[in-house]
């Protein structure tokens, strides 16, 4: 019989009572604006049928071709599994434009190659983010709505989840993919969730309010891609596969891109999978796992601008914190904290410094049944990150990087690693 303290037991009553609740609530709040949406039309096209109408301008469409190419170079140089060089690419090409109506296209096609940093470091939380088998695929193709002047769109397709929720903003800086989306998340699903670097079919609403209030609310394939094929681009929608439900809401003030941190962001997310899961280790009378439909979780971020500097305008200090847990029956990681802080503009050469750190917690579940089998763990694995980013022009930017892991992969028989990286970015 296993003992959970306190903090255990409500982490397992806030997932299974108000996980589901957070998400119906988000999806309610969503639909009842869309009477008032509704209002807002008719308002608007009897005001334009009154003498007083304005000329209309004549909306024309728009189309853009762009493209990245993402090269790396990492190092295991002390501890860890082995100390070994690797280097690994991906190519982006991206397709995007504005079409009559307020509709917004976007299409990316990834190319990945190059080995995997952390198969040397031994660690799970991936020490780079284009860390990724050898495929080519479209990670995105989407289409996109506004459907009123304060921002609020429907969103339907293809897309990263990682894109649109569980956005810490500051965290993009960093190379750890923990950064991104939080581990505790990303380990989820039959083959993770719609995040780099396969995505799935998907629809999602987010509503802005005044004063920089949203609440978004999204539908996914619960098992994105196909898991006997690796490279190509694959949409399978089956009941057994289920889907994964995902909300969202809070604050966002200022700064929209990853160049220009939010004055202020604060956000409370949920999410849950509707198909069935084995326990981690019970099992039934027939000696078959035990299903469970209760892998779900939830995620809190804050992040601030804390200086700028009045002279140079383009100098500023942020910071973010996130934390986040999911259901220890199902997942190796119970719990995962992360957090950062970066520096903009120091030398006046649109530099960005940063140093931060993210830990995953293995939950009580798991840990005993690494006992059972003779290969005890540790209580969790983290990560440090220092990083530079140096724009050498506005296309290409060079970035180096310093990651030390303390118990890599949770095992006992593992060194702490470091790995030194460099991270070319080419802009077309």
């Amino acid at each position: 019989m296993m003992i959970r303290c306190p903090l255990t037991r409500f982490l397992i009553c806030t997932q299974q009572i108000f996980v589901p609740c957070f998400i119906y609530v988000v999806v309610s709040l969503a639909g009842i604006t869309a009477p008032a949406f509704c209002n807002d039309v008719c308002a608007t096209e009897t005001a334009a049928s009154t003498p007083q109408e304005l000329p209309k301008t004549e909306e024309v469409a728009s189309h853009k071709f762009s493209g990245q190419l993402l090269s790396q170079v990492f190092n295991s140089t002390y501890g860890g599994i082995e100390r070994k060089t690797v280097f690994l690419s991906m190519l982006k090409l991206e397709f995007s434009g504005k079409l009559p109506g307020k509709y917004t296209y976007y299409i990316d096609n990834l190319t990945t190659r190059g080995g995997s940093p952390s198969a040397h470091t031994g660690d799970i939380q991936t020490i780079s983010y284009i860390d990724a088998p050898h495929k080519n695929t479209f990670m995105e193709a989407w289409l996109e709505k506004e459907t009123d002047h304060l921002g609020s769109s429907l969103r339907f397709g293809m897309f990263d989840l990682n894109a649109e929720f569980d956005c810490t903003v500051v965290g993009w800086l960093f190379i750890n993919s923990s950064f991104g989306v939080g581990h505790e998340l990303s380990q989820t699903g039959r083959n993770g969730p719609s995040i780099f670097p396969t995505s799935s079919l998907g629809l999602r609403y987010k509503k802005q309010f005044e004063h920089d209030l949203y609440l978004q609310t999204a539908i996914l394939d619960g098992v994105p891609g196909d898991l006997e094929h690796i490279s190509g681009t694959y949409i399978r929608l089956s009941k057994e596969e289920g889907a994964l439900l995902i909300a969202e809401g809070g604050m966002h003030k200022g700064g929209k891109d990853d160049t220009d941190v939010p004055l202020f962001k604060a956000s409370i997310g949920a999410w849950k999978y509707t198909s069935k899961f084995d326990h981690l280790s019970e099992t039934d009378a027939a000696g078959n796992p035990v299903k469970l439909d209760t892998n779900q979780g939830m995620y809190f971020i804050c992040a601030k601008r804390f200086w700028e500097s009045k002279r140079e305008p383009k100098r500023k200090c942020s910071g973010f914190l996130r934390y986040g847990f999911a259901n220890q029956n199902i997942n190796r990681t119970e719990r995962f904290v992360s957090s950062g802080v970066y520096y903009k503009n120091l030398l006046n050469k649109n530099e960005r410094i940063g140093l931060g750190i993210v830990k995953a917690y293995n939950g009580s579940v798991w840990k005993e049944l690494m006992r059972n089998t003779s290969t005890p763990a540790d209580d969790a694995e983290a990560a440090v990150e220092a990083t530079l980013e140096f724009p050498i022009d506005a296309r290409l930017t060079i970035q180096g990087d310093c990651q030390w892991i303390q118990h890599p992969g949770a095992q006992e028989k593992l060194m702490d690693a470091m790995a030194f990286g460099l991270n070319v970015v080419y802009t077309f």
